[in-house]
This record gives C-alpha cells, sequence and structure tokens, in this order.
C-alpha cells in the first residue's frame, strides 16, 4: 500500500505544493488509517523519485530507505535544481507491508523494454510474486527478496510492445491480489518528452474471496482510486495525496475507472485503453 504522484510540465515553486501532499499523505494517510481502524496511516518504508528532462531525456534517480517526511528538504533540493525547466516525474512513497524493506524493493524502477525503449515504474497494490517468478524464470532468491511491483517491472519490461494484452493477462488470471495501480513514464526512441501511462484495476472478486467486508472494499475503492489532471501541466495523483493539493478543486480532478483502464498520454494526446 503505497502512495505515488507523477508529474509532467514546466516545474514552477507553485507546483511544491503536489509533492508536499505526498509527503503529507505519506505521514498522515487518514484513508490507510480508515480501513485500519485508526485515526490515520504511514508510508514510511522508504521513497524514491526520477526526474525526467525533456528534449535531452537525461535523468535523476534517488532512493532511500528512511520516510520521505524525514527527507523532505532533500526532495525540496531535487526540485530547486529544475525550477523552470521542462520535466517528468515520478514520486513514490511506500508501505511495505509484509514484503521486504530493501532498496532493491524502493520505486520507481528503471528497465529497458522489447521495445528498446526505457520505462520508469512506480506501483500501489499487490501481485503474486510466484507468477512473475515463474515467468521469468527466476530463482528463489531473486523472487524472495525482490517485492511484487519490482519482479512487475521487469515482466511488463519483456511484454511492453503487447502491453494490453499482457495487462489483460494479469487481470483474468487473478495475479492481481488487491490493485493495479501504476504509474510509468517510457522514454521514446525520438527525444521528445516521456510517453505517460497509468494503470487503474481493483480485483474486487479476489478481496472478497479473501474475505474482506462490504466495507472494507468500499474503503479500498476510495483509496485505490487514481485522480488526474490535465492543464498547463499534468498531474496524476493517489486518493489520500489529491486529497492534500488545496489549488485543485475536486471538481476539476478526474478518476480512472477501477475495473481496469489505462490512461496514455503521448505528445499532448491523450487515449483510454480498456484492458478488461
Amino acid at each position: 500500500m503505497c502512495r505515488i504522484l507523477m508529474f509532467q510540465g514546466k516545474y514552477q515553486e507553485k507546483h511544491w505544493e503536489f509533492f508536499d501532499a505526498l509527503i503529507k499523505a505519506a505521514e498522515r494517510d487518514h484513508i490507510l488509517g480508515k480501513y485500519k481502524g485508526k485515526e490515520y496511516g504511514q508510508h514510511p518504508d522508504g521513497w524514491g523519485i526520477v526526474i525526467i528532462h525533456h528534449g535531452t531525456q537525461r535523468y535523476i534517480v534517488y532512493k532511500s530507505l528512511r520516510p520521505i517526511f524525514e527527507e523532505k528538504n532533500i526532495l525540496k533540493k531535487l526540485l530547486n535544481q529544475v525550477l523552470g525547466q521542462e520535466i517528468s516525474i515520478i514520486a513514490h512513497a511506500r508501505n511495505a507491508g509484509t514484503f521486504k524493506k530493501n532498496i532493491e524493493s524502493v520505486h520507481p524502477f528503471s528497465y529497458v523494454t522489447d521495445s528498446a525503449t526505457t520505462i520508469f515504474v512506480a506501483h500501489n497494490g499487490s501481485l503474486s510474486k510466484e507468477f512473475f517468478g515463474k515467468e521469468l524464470m527466476l530463482n528463489e532468491i531473486i523472487v524472495e527478496n525482490l517485492c511484487d511491483s519490482h519482479l512487475f517491472a521487469m515482466w511488463i519490461a519483456k511484454r511492453w510492445s503487447s502491453l494490453k494484452e499482457a495487462l489483460n493477462e494479469l487481470a483474468t488470471k487473478n495475479v492481481v491480489k488487491s490493485a493495479l495501480n501504476v504509474f510509468m513514464a517510457e522514454l521514446p526512441n525520438t527525444r521528445s518528452k516521456p510517453i505517460l501511462y497509468a494503470i487503474s484495476y481493483l480485483n474486487e472478486e479476489y478481496l472478497r474471496r479473501k474475505g474482506k467486508t462490504e466495507k472494507q472494499i468500499r474503503i479500498l475503492r476510495e483509496y485505490y482510486r487514481i485522480y488526474y489532471y490535465i492543464n498547463e501541466v499534468t498531474i496524476f495523483a493517489s486518493s489520500t495525496v489529491a486529497d492534500y493539493i488545496s489549488t485543485i478543486s475536486r471538481s476539476e480532478w478526474k478518476t480512472l475507472k477501477l475495473d481496469g483502464e489505462v490512461i496514455k498520454i503521448s505528445d499532448g494526446s491523450t487515449s483510454i485503453i480498456d484492458i478488461r
């Protein structure tokens, strides 16, 4: 269970609010708290960010095992270095749950696809590690020590040229144990700005089989809902992150469906893909 933010556009000081919202959501997540019967929950198991410069495709990656809310100044310094520049960013705050807390499991992950492009991947939810281990023919040590999200990133890179079919396979084979919330940025072979993807899928059938109540599922719908805003800049945000952003009203946000929807943004063009 994690919180994610994706940004594309000319970064200005006023946009710090978006990243501050990620910090606040990681420290005081009221929706996660509601699910756990507490005032709030936290995402303290490390954080990571990739900052991609448009035109040059130069990028910076920072990862830490410390909570993002303890390294606010580091995030601020990283963003101050790109003030006034056209960039794409994925930032992720992790709640490891039952998975290991190691730097190899801090998002975002980067792989070269079967189309010879580079992708950056950040995920929120729970997936079957066993499925990816078999598909990728990995040894037990790798499967044990990497989180499900990292294994997904490895797998989706190998299936990139048939992305819709690959995502459909995950949904229909019950590989998704809770949600497949994914933010991705692809560096095309040209020097145009990165192509953005957001994936939204909640496996309610699996959750019911595992004994989740209807009340719990209603909260999880709220928790896993992805919000996006496309204007002078493009923003994708986990639900709690959007709640902490005051400069975008609730009516201005759009949401992705939870039953298997992908949005792709490429050079200002937006397309929606149904993966079910």
